[in-house]
């Protein structure tokens, strides 16, 4: 009895012993490394348009009516002289002189609606947008057409004094009557939006100014032809946008137009056209 709770005290601490150095073993043994783990792809943020900014692509269509008036005024004098003499020092004294002379005045006034008008461009640092812009309308008015043709007999004095001695009428032709008018135009332009604080009330005011060639074409409504011409064009803008979405806005403008007139330079010519108009106008950028 003695003997085997001597063997049993034996083994038990044999076993404990050898759970030591399991447990000691375990400890001691090396830890395997981890593996190498990939850097994690850098994902390049994705630029975000600040709201309520002017910034990239821009686009603005406009809507709305337009007071256009438009003349022209031209004379063209054509001259013959007839008999005379030699004077002493072997000059030629003309002893008359005939004139011809043509007038031609027409007029065209009236109101276009819709006027449209297109832009395509790029805002920049949320304060200028420069663009394209082009604009077409149709207007209804009246117009009047006068032609005027005269003849001036003339004499020259023993001076050499020319002397007016009748007046012949040639004719006038007259015309009167509703017009119709269509305008085309195509420039350059840019605004600036001077006020970029978005708590401000002035936020989305803006001045404008854009130039280039329009053409224009008008008959009475018995299509008689009038005033067809071309010219290059300036334009003065104001207006107001107030944001609808990040991005769009809606606004209203108020444009004054002045044209100057191609001349061919055969005749002396007047030529006068101004327009002034009023959109309402949706803008993205």
């Amino acid at each position: 009895m003695k003997m085997s709770k001597s063997l049993f005290i034996a083994m038990a601490v044999a076993v404990a012993a050898w759970a030591q150095d399991e447990v000691a073993s375990q400890v001691s043994s090396p830890v395997p490394e981890a593996e190498p783990v990939a850097p994690a792809k850098t994902v390049r943020a994705k630029k975000v348009r600040p709201p309520h900014e002017h910034r990239g692509f821009f686009f603005s269509m406009g809507m709305g009516v337009s007071y256009l008036s438009s003349s022209v005024d031209e004379s063209n004098v054509s001259y013959s002289t007839g008999g005379g003499y030699l004077d002493t020092d072997g000059s030629f004294i003309p002893q008359s002189k005939y004139e011809h002379e043509r007038v031609l005045h027409e007029e065209f006034s009236g109101w276009g609606a819709p006027v449209i008008e297109f832009r395509f461009g790029k805002s920049i640092c949320n304060m200028v947008a420069m663009y394209t812009i082009f604009s077409t309308g149709i207007y209804q008015g009246e117009g009047s057409y006068r032609k005027t043709n005269r003849g001036l007999q003339s004499h020259y004095d023993h001076s050499g004094n020319l002397t007016l001695v009748d007046t012949i009428p040639e004719g006038t032709k007259k015309k009167k009557d509703d017009a119709l008018a269509f305008m085309e135009a195509f420039g350059l332009g840019l605004s600036i939006y001077p006020f970029r604080n978005p708590e401000s009330m002035l936020n989305g005011l803006y001045i404008g100014a854009s130039g280039g060639v329009e053409a224009f074409d008008s008959h009475l409504d018995d299509s008689f032809s009038i005033i067809s011409n071309g010219g290059v064009y300036t334009r003065f803008e104001l207006g107001k946008d107030w944001w609808v979405s990040d991005t769009w806005s809606l606004g209203v403008g108020i444009a004054y137009v002045n044209v100057t007139v191609f001349e061919d330079g055969n005749d002396k010519e007047e030529h006068e056209r101004n327009s002034i108009s009023f959109f309402i106008r949706l803008t993205h950028g």
